[in-house]
């Protein structure tokens, strides 16, 4: 199946997929795909209603949740353009975000709510809050029109990093997010038998393209944690939810690592020396690989690992281990996956090759070194920063 905007997803996914779960909440709430469509209905009529139609920006500052994304689908299957910000920015930075962004209206997180200032929530036209849809303050009554979205059309702009006078804003199509989330499923292949736990944030394009719209197009479920992902979190929930997929990031399994598998295999000089040894350290990562695999679950078949690099000797145990784990690299600006591997086919060291459609190569290479900086040609890059020509351009 190939898509061309996140409307053609959500419209074949609720059609096709109408009575299976898409979302979960551990212990709460769930909500199939044909309550997505009538949420994300909602959410439209609440918008327009206050005069934010096609083209105009709304943020989603929100904790992960089941109406995250249909926020998300809503805003941006009406033609508007989703702006997700990361929970962790400061007040100041919200309100420089926000006023750069222009929106018209915050989707907004009963805890989040608290860091915006009075006078960002003065000017826009609706807040509405996402865990009940319900609206906490409405400034503008007046129709607006929606409008069905085209593969050229912005679809999200998304704010990187640390916000200066100038933020960096990337703007992604629709095209641009659809395209990446087809391509991650050339690669590895989603069914509607997947289940997730999402640990990561939801505004992290990352998390959005593959844990969100990637699986959403596939009719797997999505179930999101109440609370901070601490081990005592997480391993409960791991084994309640019995993910089939998984993503992280490296700190995740790094702190496994060194905490469950290397400390107990050097405790001591007699256990640490036979760790040494090349073919009884294999043994050994393939025993606890497999009390890893019980731990989350049971029935994982795509572990991926993305956005930092992965330390060589955690990515060895899980090599050796015959963990199905999988390495991918892409950014913001390209929506963000430009190359992966896949379980079983994995390299140390390596990100994978380029992904089917995706062009990659070193410019400026230092003769010595053997060091470039890598260009990426692909359907899934950015039209540019917003309101910013200069880092545009460079």
């Amino acid at each position: 199946m190939t898509f061309n905007t996140l409307h053609e997803i959500l419209t074949h996914s609720v059609e096709k997929f109408s009575d299976r779960l898409a979302f979960a909440m551990i212990g709460g709430e769930e909500v199939t795909y044909k309550e997505v469509g009538k949420r994300v209905e909602t959410i439209q009529e609440l918008l327009l209603n206050a005069g934010v139609g096609a083209d105009d920006k709304v943020v989603i500052l929100s904790s992960s949740m089941p109406n995250w994304g249909v926020s998300y689908f809503a805003i941006t299957s009406a033609g508007m353009v989703a702006v997700p910000i990361l929970p962790d920015f400061t007040s100041d930075e919200l309100d420089l975000i926000i006023a750069h962004s222009e929106a018209k209206a915050i989707m907004v997180s009963d805890k989040l709510y608290t860091k915006l200032s009075k006078e960002t929530l003065e000017r826009m036209n609706i807040v509405i809050r996402t865990k009940g849809l319900n609206v906490v303050t409405q400034r503008v009554n007046e129709r607006a029109e929606k409008r069905t979205p085209k593969p050229e059309d912005l679809a999200a702009i998304i704010y990187t990093s640390g916000t200066t006078s100038k933020p960096k804003g990337v703007m992604l199509t629709h095209y641009n997010l659809a395209s990446n989330a087809c391509l991650c499923n050339i690669l590895f292949p989603i069914y509607e038998t997947d289940v997730t736990l999402s640990v990561l944030p939801m505004s992290h394009t990352y998390e959005c393209t593959l844990g969100l719209l990637l699986i959403f197009s596939g009719g797997g479920r999505m179930t999101y944690l109440e609370k901070p992902p601490t081990p005592s979190i997480l391993l409960p929930a791991l084994r309640k939810v019995r993910p089939t997929i998984f993503l992280i990031v490296p700190l995740i399994i790094e702190k496994v690592f060194n905490s469950q598998v290397k400390a107990k295999f050097t405790a001591n000089k007699f256990i640490s020396t036979l760790y040494g040894v090349g073919f009884i350290r294999r043994i050994l990562h393939r025993m606890a690989s497999k009390k890893l695999m019980t731990a989350f679950g049971g029935r994982v078949r795509f572990l991926g690992i993305g956005g930092a690099k992965l330390h060589v000797e955690t990515e060895t145990f899980l090599h050796e281990g015959g963990f199905p784990y999988a390495i991918g690299y892409g950014l913001t600006e390209t929506a963000p996956m430009a190359a992966g591997q896949i379980p079983g086919k994995c390299r140390i060291g390596a990100t994978g090759p380029a992904m089917a459609g995706v062009n990659i190569r070193l410019d400026n290479i230092n003769p010595e070194t053997g060091l470039g900086e890598i260009v990426i040609n692909s359907p899934s890059v950015m039209q540019g920063y917003y309101k910013n020509p200069e880092a545009t351009a460079e």
